[in-house]
């Protein structure tokens, strides 16, 4: 039972993490908020979605996320940056959804058709 709560208590940890840090930057309690859910956004849960399909352990997964999610974004970003879209704050969020919910169905598909 308790190691299926390892990974969330592995977010609980980077989401603390994360927050503490904003702490020093961020000079207001809305600042710090935003910031701290930004870092967590932008960087750790594209890629910690994308290194799902790898065979790491969670703190190896979740230590690999930060780099992998920030690369992934930011590739896709220079990419549509080049096409002409303009980078918003919906664009870096859509980007960051779809980032993340391609990687989770693209996993979800072939757990389906190997359980065949």
């Amino acid at each position: 039972m308790l190691h299926k709560l390892k990974p969330l208590g592995i977010v609980a940890a980077v989401l603390a993490i994360g927050a503490i840090i904003a702490g020093f930057v961020a000079g207001s309690m809305l600042s710090w908020l935003s910031l701290s859910l930004a870092v967590f956004l932008y960087f750790f849960l594209p890629g910690y979605s994308l290194l799902l399909h790898l065979q790491l352990d969670d703190i190896e997964r979740c230590i690999f996320a930060f780099p992998v999610g920030g690369m992934a974004v930011s590739l896709v970003l220079y990419f549509l940056n080049l096409f002409g879209i303009a980078l918003t704050r919906i664009t870096v969020l859509g980007v960051i959804i779809v980032v993340t919910v391609a990687s989770i169905a693209l996993l979800h598909r072939k757990l389906i058709s190997s359980a065949r």
